[in-house]
């Protein structure tokens, strides 16, 4: 940012590309203003838009194949790290919270997936007791 203070002709391209549906992190970022300052100035002048509707979410559907856990943990990381590059500190520790939670899943699965294939010890053992059994007959049988 620099030192000299905004002109009013940016505060009028900046509050026109607010107002137009540009947010207000980006406002800040093109037209070089502190988001403070801006934040200030839009209350006090009473542009902010209270009245833009959100977006309708999309469906969910829920047949539609999931992620795998560890890739929406890689997004996470992503997320988190696209907003420290932004200077979006607050939300870059909300990512960071989410990416951590899915590390827990993660491993919980990975877990889950290495005992799944580890043998039942009691078939093991059955399957142990059959071979010797194999072995002595072989070897009563020469």
């Amino acid at each position: 940012m620099t030192d000299a203070a905004p002109t009013d002709d940016i505060w009028t391209h900046a509050r026109d590309a607010y107002l137009s549906g540009a947010t207000g992190s980006f406002v800040c970022r093109e037209f070089d203003l502190a988001p403070s300052t801006f934040w200030r100035r839009a209350a006090a002048e009473g542009w902010l838009r209270r009245d833009a509707t959100s977006p309708a979410p999309e469906p969910v559907d829920p047949e539609a194949p999931v992620e795998p856990t560890a890739v929406t943990r890689d997004k996470a990381w992503r997320r988190m790290v696209r907003a420290m590059d932004h200077g979006r500190a607050a939300e870059a520790q909300r990512w960071l919270r989410v990416h951590e939670s899915l590390c827990d899943v993660v491993r919980r699965e990975q877990a889950a997936a290495i005992h799944a294939e580890d043998p039942d010890p009691a078939e093991q053992w059955a399957a142990y007791k059959a071979r010797v059994a194999e072995m002595i007959a072989e070897s009563r049988g020469k």
